[in-house]
């Protein structure tokens, strides 16, 4: 039992760490919650209409703005908002953290 409860104490003390600051978790393991994580992708069937594009942002971020660029041409910029579409799953806890 000593050794189960020794093993679990460091995530146990990251947990209690991260309740300060939930949109900074701290790891027991060395993982960082980056503040953008796109989700990438290689072909676009668009066909001249938009593009959606995704990325999940700390909401903690201000004036989140998308920057882009195709083949090569000029940079376009414009403001993030949150994904309405789609299911959830899990329910309302998306309280950090936005796609």
């Amino acid at each position: 039992i000593q050794q189960e409860f020794a093993k679990n104490v460091p995530f146990a003390l990251s947990v209690a760490e991260t309740a300060a600051h939930p949109d900074r978790p701290s790891s027991s393991v060395g993982l960082d919650a980056a503040d953008f994580t796109p989700a990438p992708f290689t072909t676009s069937y668009a066909r001249g209409a938009g593009q959606e594009v995704s990325v999940v942002v700390r909401k903690s971020v201000r004036d989140k703005e998308l920057r882009y660029r195709v083949n090569g041409g000029r940079t376009h910029e414009t403001a993030l908002r949150p994904w309405r579409g789609g299911e959830r799953y899990g329910g309302e806890d998306n309280l950090h953290f936005d796609e």
